[in-house]
């Protein structure tokens, strides 16, 4: 019995398969045609897709949305989130996508460099992330790969939380005080991103490498590469691997 559905499920996707190929050619000869033709085609290729990603991956679990976020952190949150101590990223704002997500980490360009490597802390040398001390950027450049100003890594944001004010609840996770919970929050509503399944890159990625959606409307994408990190946190389309 469970052959026989893979091999159906397997026809089915080519169907599909095959269905977006068509719909891919249509949107090309749609050159003369108007725009409300060409965006109906796109919605019906981007549905195709994820019927093409639902039959390939089964019926269980819950599915992962295509668009992702890029958050920009400090070098000292990012240090922490790299040795583990960090699994809450709070923030006064959350994306408008289902969990889970993924999400890019940009360490954000300021303070000491960020490094993996063999670095001297107490009691001799041993691998770690960590800020380095007494090191230019452009020392550092020469001996490890800095994470400041690139994208670091990634995670799998699984619960988005909402956080009660005035907190007074657990802060281990999120590596601040019940007053420096307050006191970020100046009484607005907070957002606990989850942070699971890390992956810190053995190197770091250019900002450039990341694509954004500049047509707000969302009526025909207009892609195009990242050229400055957001304040707090965008939406990205894709990445140049």
């Amino acid at each position: 019995m469970r052959k026989c559905l893979s091999v159906n499920r397997a026809k089915t996707v080519g169907i599909v398969a095959r269905g977006y190929v068509a719909v891919t050619k249509d949107i090309n000869c749609l050159n003369r045609g108007t725009l409300s033709n060409v965006n109906r085609a796109i919605g019906v290729r981007r549905k195709l897709i994820r019927c093409v990603e639902r039959l390939k991956s089964g019926t269980g679990g819950r599915k992962m949305n295509e668009t992702s976020v890029l958050i920009s952190i400090q070098p000292q949150w990012c240090e922490k989130i790299a040795q583990g101590f960090k699994t809450l990223e709070i923030r006064k704002t959350r994306p408008k996508l289902k969990t889970p997500f993924k999400c890019y980490i940009y360490c954000t360009n300021q303070g000491r460099p960020l490094v993996y490597g063999d670095v001297k802390c107490w009691g001799g040398y041993r691998e770690q992330y960590v800020q380095t001390y007494g090191y230019s950027r452009k020392d550092a450049e020469k001996i490890w790969n800095v994470y400041n100003g690139r994208v670091m890594g990634e995670f799998i944001c699984d619960v988005i939380s909402e956080i009660e004010l005035p907190y007074n609840g657990k802060t281990d996770g999120a590596c601040l005080t019940v007053e420096e919970m307050n006191d970020y929050s100046k009484g607005k509503q907070l957002y606990g991103w989850h942070i699971s399944k890390l992956d810190i890159y053995d190197t770091p990625v250019e900002l450039s490498n990341f694509y954004v959606d500049n047509d707000t409307t969302h009526d025909c994408p207009t892609l195009t590469r990242m050229k400055r990190p957001p304040q707090s946190w965008c939406y990205v389309e894709g990445r140049v691997e």
